[in-house]
């Protein structure tokens, strides 16, 4: 018997476009100019992209927990949906899954101070040797930073997967809040000053808003990038009183376009902000601590969103949240939603989570597991709808592909995220990067691939990733499996029959055995093709 009479039927795919100019034919590639596509909606186009097409709102989420929606909610909260990952939060209920990662992150806390907290850099005036050593050693302890960060990311920490899964939630809402509350770090360069700002943020990232807020405008960091330092009774300077309530706390006007405060607001608060300075060579019994001068302290009457009096730093904070707290927590509500689910915020939902952070205190956790355990979260609506940042894409392409890198991977790593626009602590302006869809222009999204082609061919094996799936023996199933393991967005099925078609590279399908040497090849020229595709780039 002829044994093709044995294999399952495999109808012939429409032909489908997979990249710009790249078609698949009949299992093969066609280099033909793709079909002119038509110029967008002019008038849409101005109005700019709506708020999800879904009426689920806040209640708990009690739908199937499938694999797409657990893959939902790792990527979003983390960086990452690596296979033993995925199992292991599969096994509980979304709830526990959204608890697991709320008090996980809680339970961890800051990090540990390290020894050199307060090692500050010598006077201008000792010797040479000895300045050039402080320096040395401060650039070293940047690259031991930004290091450490990324290979936690990569999953270098061997922790159990729901530790990991906290873990890099908690990660997830200190880079969030950096690009919330931004500095640069070339602006301060000490190292002890970068320590302190990013444990400030682990400490807050699920704390109290207003005692975070007051936090981070004492911080170190903060006063150089903001120059608070430079901020003196009768010379006020205005940066870090405007970015507080531009940035940080409202936004410049209310959602009916209302504005929130005046020029005159921004100049009050930035005289009442005088005064701060910081003990830069460790003179005091704080060293490197903002530190308090009254005499750079403007003493007098400043009137404050109505409020007058002889104000200073704790009453501004005070008085903003007091005066402008509606503003304040539907700023804030926005920008979690803006993390977690969309980049266009849905009123309704922020509406809601405004009041409950207002009446709860100002506490962001109960916040956070309400929305992340909600129907508008596990929406159909809400998946695969987020451009991943250039981090996101590059810790996803690697983990969710089974590929463990050293750290010598990192070099790569760094250039790669630099060249897509993403250098960690260091953000591009005070309003942090801009994410969406501003991570794929042309350079950006090229420079992603970059990193896709260097990575595939650093990972040696693909027959293990394909024995993660349920069917790896079926080359239509294995295709659709990955894919869906893979990508965020699902494909159409033409789509899926084109994969089908790449795998098999031209054999017919009853050839096609995962665990000979040959398939390696044809498991990473799809995986290649995958992480390419639009739908890799969402999470």
């Amino acid at each position: 018997m002829d044994r093709r009479s044995l294999s399952r039927a495999s109808p012939t795919p429409e032909p489908f476009e997979v990249l710009p100019g790249q078609v698949v034919r009949d299992g093969r590639i066609d280099w033909r100019a793709p079909a002119p596509r038509p110029e967008p909606d002019e008038t849409a186009r101005r109005a700019g992209p709506a708020p999800l097409a879904t009426s689920a709102g806040l209640a708990p989420y009690a739908g199937a927990f499938d694999r797409r929606r657990v893959r939902h909610l790792l990527r979003r909260t983390g960086f990452s949906a690596p296979h033993a990952l995925v199992e292991a939060v599969a096994a509980l209920t979304p709830r526990q899954a959204v608890d697991a990662l709320v008090d996980g992150a809680l339970a961890l806390g800051a990090d540990p101070a390290p020894a050199w907290l307060a090692d500050a850099p010598p006077r201008w005036n000792e010797p040479r040797a000895v300045i050039d050593a402080y320096w040395d050693e401060n650039w070293a302890r940047y690259e031991r930073i930004r290091d450490g960060f990324m290979l936690r990311a990569e999953g270098h920490g061997g922790l159990a997967p729901l530790d990991d899964a906290a873990r890099a939630f908690r990660d997830r809402l200190s880079l969030m809040w950096h690009n919330h509350f931004v500095t640069h770090q070339e602006s301060y360069r000490l190292m002890p000053w970068l320590v302190r700002y990013w444990r400030t943020l682990e400490a807050f990232g699920l704390g109290d808003v207003r005692r975070f807020t007051h936090e981070m405008g004492r911080q170190p960091a903060m006063l150089v990038y903001l120059n608070g330092v430079d901020n003196r009774a009768g010379a006020p300077n205005e940066n870090y009183a405007r970015e507080l309530l531009e940035l940080f706390t409202m936004g410049i006007a209310a959602p009916d376009g209302s504005p929130n405060y005046t020029q005159q607001d921004v100049t009050e608060i930035a005289r009442a902000l005088t005064g701060w300075g910081l003990d830069y060579h460790g003179e005091t019994d704080a060293p490197l601590e903002a530190a308090f001068v009254p005499g750079w302290h403007d003493a007098g009457t400043k009137t404050v969103f109505g409020q007058t009096g002889p104000w200073g730093y704790d009453d501004v904070i005070r008085i903003v949240f007091e005066q402008r707290a509606e503003a304040i927590s539907e700023w804030i509500a926005a920008r979690l939603y803006r993390e977690f689910v969309y980049d266009v915020p849905h009123p309704a939902i922020v509406r809601d989570l405004a009041r409950q952070l207002r009446d709860g205190g100002w506490q962001l956790a109960p916040v956070v597991r309400r929305l992340l355990a909600s129907e508008h979260f596990f929406d159909a609506a809400a998946l695969g709808v987020k451009v991943r940042s250039p981090f996101e894409h590059h810790i996803a392409a690697h983990r969710e592909i089974g590929y463990a890198p050293d750290p010598e991977f990192l070099g790569g790593l760094r250039y790669t995220l630099r060249l897509a626009g993403q250098e960690l602590y260091r953000p591009p302006t005070v309003a942090g990067w801009p994410g969406g869809r501003a991570w794929l222009d042309t350079s950006r999204l090229t420079a992603r691939w970059l990193y896709d082609s260097w990575l595939i061919w650093q990972q040696e094996t693909y027959r293990p990733l394909a024995a993660t799936l349920p069917d790896p023996w079926d080359a239509a199933r294995l295709a659709a499996d990955l894919a869906d393991a893979l990508l965020a967005a699902p494909l159409a099925d033409p789509a899926k029959a084109a994969l089908t078609a790449i795998l098999l590279n031209g054999i017919p399908p009853y050839e096609w055995n995962p665990e000979t040497d040959g398939a390696e090849r044809r498991i990473r020229r799809l995986v290649e093709h995958l992480l390419r595709l639009p739908e890799f780039q969402l999470a």
